[in-house]
């Protein structure tokens, strides 16, 4: 076999390799970037309290929609479980959720949510 076929098939490959490295590397760089995050992420961003109700405002900063299961009312002596309804909140949104306090004496408290994957979100207020 002459040096310049040998070359030539030897270029050929190279080139073949590069072509296939690319498309790989770019389809998986493409996976990773359009992958949606999957993540439930849920901030208390402020709460509000009006007699026997106290109103929490929840926004969903993840990736996914977010159901909430239960909220816990929390001090050192005590654990109130407490949630009329299931509630849903999608990625981006805000919801209010009113929670009965009646019986609460005022105070310091952790409010914990749960959503129904498990997933555990805190804040501490004061009513």
């Amino acid at each position: 076999m002459s040096p310049v076929i040998a070359i030539l098939l030897l270029i050929a490959i190279a080139v073949a390799v590069g072509i296939l490295t690319y498309v790989w590397v770019t389809g998986y760089i493409s996976s990773l970037v359009n992958m949606p995050t999957g993540i439930e992420n849920l901030i208390i961003e402020s709460y509000y309290v009006n007699g026997n109700t106290l109103t929490l405002y929840i926004r969903n900063v993840g990736g996914i929609p977010a159901t909430i299961d239960t909220i816990y009312l929390m001090n050192q002596e005590f654990v109130r479980t407490t949630l009329s309804s299931v509630v849903v909140i999608n990625p981006g949104d805000v919801v209010s959720v009113n929670v009965d306090i009646s019986g609460l004496s005022s105070g310091r408290y952790l409010v914990k949510v749960v959503t129904r994957r498990g997933s555990l979100f805190w804040a501490q207020i004061r009513i």
